[in-house]
């Protein structure tokens, strides 16, 4: 008699276990499908973080991460950026700004 009662035990723990965990799931992916809808909105896009550029490619990968390459200013580095349109105007700008100041420094204007 012991042995059927913990086996309907364990039968009924493990139900409630998977019922719990398919409720829980559900929460969760509906939760994240509201949080993707919001960021469609906005779109991001990787970028070089010195100049702005959304023009990269793999350097290298695997294991170690991925190091990219930027085509227009030569940036190598396993780090960009996730921007937005407003956000990547701003690092064009900066990088146009310090690209401007160096080039007085060299010519001797500054």
């Amino acid at each position: 008699m012991a042995d059927i009662f913990s086996y309907w035990l364990i039968d009924t723990i493990s139900l409630l276990k998977s019922s719990f965990l398919y409720i829980f799931n559900n929460s969760i992916l509906q939760a994240v499908s509201k949080e993707e809808i919001v960021l469609d909105k906005e779109k991001f896009i990787e970028v070089c973080p010195v100049c702005g550029n959304a023009d990269l490619y793999y350097e290298a990968g695997g294991y170690g991460g991925a190091v990219y390459h930027c085509k227009e200013c030569g940036y190598v580095g396993a780090f960009v950026i996730e921007a937005n349109e407003e956000m990547i105007e701003e690092i064009r700008e900066k990088y146009r700004r310090e690209k401007v100041s160096e080039s007085n420094k060299s010519s001797g204007r500054e």
